[in-house]
């Protein structure tokens, strides 16, 4: 199984700014330019969302495969695997952080990636990798820790829109942008009406997990879908 990180460097501490909404476009870019060659081409070539079509050669004598019938079950099978990350990231909601910042979710990646800084970082898309992994499905959604690099590994295998499905990562810029640059923090969808309200379960908003209810795309750049299904 292929982990996508984010390079060896430590983070810079910007959680006030997850919290209030004020982005740090200076600390972002001091962050995006320690981004190595390997890290950039990475983004490019991750697996694990798309697969290769292949023929395959169906003995004379089989009866035909009911396509509807296979493809309601493997759709059936995806919303499953998505309910299982979502419901895990709900068991964690009144889950926060130590007083010095320190977070459960930071602590997690810092030991799995091997990678050090990340125990008092921004935790929100550190919450949800963990939610991911604690269901093997973090090949599928993509393991980060800096939300406009994860965004991109969507956008990157054809899989980010403003179409909101249950289980997906909903990015959101606190300015109203819509650019993947202007990125600030990261949530998953765990409902939506014909109303178009948006439920989510979010980490790292007043230092604690939550849920939300969003009514409109206002501040939402769009939605990563991760393919459950794979």
């Amino acid at each position: 199984m292929t982990t996508h990180t984010t390079p060896a460097t430590t983070p810079t501490t910007a959680a006030a700014a997850e919290r209030t909404g004020i982005k740090h476009t200076a600390k972002r870019a001091a962050a995006a330019s320690l981004l190595s060659a390997t890290a950039l081409a990475g983004l490019t070539s991750l697996t694990g969302l798309t697969g290769t079509a292949h023929a395959e050669t169906r003995p004379a004598a089989q009866p035909a495969t009911n396509t509807n019938t296979a493809g309601s079950a493997a759709g059936s099978a995806a919303a499953a695997s998505a309910q299982k990350v979502v419901d895990t990231a709900l068991s964690r909601v009144g889950e926060g952080q130590a007083a010095d910042g320190t977070s459960a979710f930071g602590k997690w990646y810092q030991t799995t990636t091997r990678q050090t800084g990340y125990a008092t970082a921004p935790w929100c898309d550190m919450f949800l990798s963990w939610a991911a992994t604690q269901n093997h499905q973090d090949h599928n959604t993509g393991r980060f820790a800096y939300t406009p690099w994860h965004a991109t590994w969507f956008k990157n295998h054809h899989r980010f829109d403003r179409t909101p499905r249950v289980g997906d990562f909903v990015f959101f810029d606190w300015n109203g942008g819509h650019t993947i640059a202007g990125i600030d923090h990261v949530g998953m969808v765990t409902k939506t009406t014909p109303h178009g309200t948006i439920h989510t379960v979010e980490g790292n908003i007043g230092d604690k997990v939550i849920t939300r209810k969003h009514h409109n795309l206002k501040n939402i750049v769009g939605f990563g879908h991760p393919n459950y299904g794979a």
